[in-house]
């Protein structure tokens, strides 16, 4: 523990001679800290910049039961979307999605997501992939694809 603020003084020393203002920083570690309430237990984890949602929580896709303040946040929808919030097949997890025929020749249906920065996939790694859906017809189908490797500017 000695070593790590030896360290640390030296590297604040470093920074602080290379300013034009010299400033010191002095730390006592065998000094107490500030009070603690006695009915302050447990941890506290801040989700900044993906750190658990995309980070420690694996989950790939963003905002996975449209349950977000904006129903859609994440996710680029085409043809005929609907997010509904009643009558869904899970109890706990009330909205879905409802997407129906565009009704013309050219035109599809879906759903895109855009991950946390993209989905990141590895190479020869194995992946599972899960969904609830219910066909509303005989002519109903389901395709799902890796669209485009490249993600708000990064390589994936």
């Amino acid at each position: 523990m000695k070593k790590f603020f030896a360290a640390l003084s030296l590297a604040l020393a470093v920074l602080s001679a290379s300013a034009q203002d010299v400033a010191t920083i002095d730390i006592a570690v065998n000094k107490k800290g500030a009070p603690i309430q006695q009915t302050m237990y447990g941890i506290f984890f801040e989700d900044i910049n993906y750190a658990a949602d995309g980070g420690l929580y694996a989950e790939m896709v963003k905002n996975r039961s449209f349950d977000f303040p904006q129903p859609l946040l994440g996710w680029t929808a085409f043809g005929n979307v609907e997010v509904l919030k009643e009558g869904g097949p899970f109890p706990r997890n009330p909205n879905f999605v409802r997407l129906t025929a565009a009704n013309h020749q050219h035109k599809h249906t879906g759903i895109q997501n855009e991950g946390f920065f993209g989905v990141s996939f590895l190479k020869d790694s194995t992946y599972r992939f899960s969904v609830y859906a219910k066909p509303l017809n005989a002519e109903s189908s389901i395709s799902v694809e890796l669209c485009d490797p490249a993600s708000m500017g990064e390589s994936q």
